[in-house]
């Protein structure tokens, strides 16, 4: 054999060569590449749906809301973000972000309510904040953009712990506990689209059985005391 003739295969070895190592490297790069692929999308496929519908405008479809987030303990669901949908639309119109709550799934304590809260017409969003031992429940609120068509949130509602809603009055009441010996609840109207303190009932235990109470109404600007009695709640 001619020395041109074995240079030609010697080059020609190193070239096949070269290239199976070239696409093992390529194989290698891959594989770690669908490896990292699956180690960044591992959070999100363990996301939960917790899904709601419901009305919010009169005579328009149903709304969809999607809570995503996930399973903290039995009937409390950590909810991080809320997609809002229209009908059968695929994608949100809405996205609410940045949350991070514990909110109640069981029906004693419905974590998520969908509500007229400030008696316009249209249903808004009250979502638990977390379920505190007592009787002071925080909520987060989105009052309905009827305009924007967009839930605006409230922090001002955000105030208003453990709310009844009574629609006929056009009223909120809110029960709270302040210690073992006092409570009260709180009544709110809405006057030029904010929730005001209207009457506040107060009562106060100084011993088994009995207590003060103390009934506070709004005249003018100021809550006015009108009313102070001791009460016993068994009496002979």
């Amino acid at each position: 054999m001619s020395m041109p003739t074995r240079l030609i295969i010697v080059t020609l070895f190193f070239i096949i060569a070269s290239g199976c190592q070239g696409d093992r490297d390529h194989q290698k790069m891959l594989s770690e590449s669908r490896s990292q692929d699956h180690e960044v999308s591992n959070p999100v496929s363990e996301q939960k749906h917790w899904v709601v519908k419901g009305i919010v405008e009169p005579r328009q479809p149903e709304y969809e809301f999607s809570l995503l987030g996930g399973d903290q303990k039995p009937d409390v669901f950590n909810v991080r973000e809320i997609e809002v949908r229209r009908g059968d639309e695929l994608h949100p119109f809405q996205v609410i972000g940045n949350l991070d709550t514990e909110t109640s799934r069981g029906e004693t304590f419905p974590g998520f309510v969908l509500q007229d809260v400030n008696f316009d017409g249209y249903n808004d969003i009250r979502l638990m904040q977390f379920r505190p031992p007592g009787p002071n429940i925080p909520y987060l609120y989105w009052t309905y953009d009827p305009g924007q068509k967009r839930f605006r949130r409230n922090r001002i509602l955000e105030t208003i712990t453990s709310p009844e809603i009574d629609g006929q009055k056009k009223e909120i009441r809110s029960h709270w506990s302040d210690g073992a010996a006092r409570e009260g609840t709180n009544v709110y109207r809405f006057f030029r689209q904010k929730p005001v303190l209207v009457k506040q009932i107060i009562k106060e235990y100084e011993e088994a059985g009995e207590y003060v109470l103390t009934i506070r109404e709004r005249i003018g600007v100021e809550l006015v005391e009108t009313e102070k009695r001791v009460v016993r709640d068994n009496p002979e």
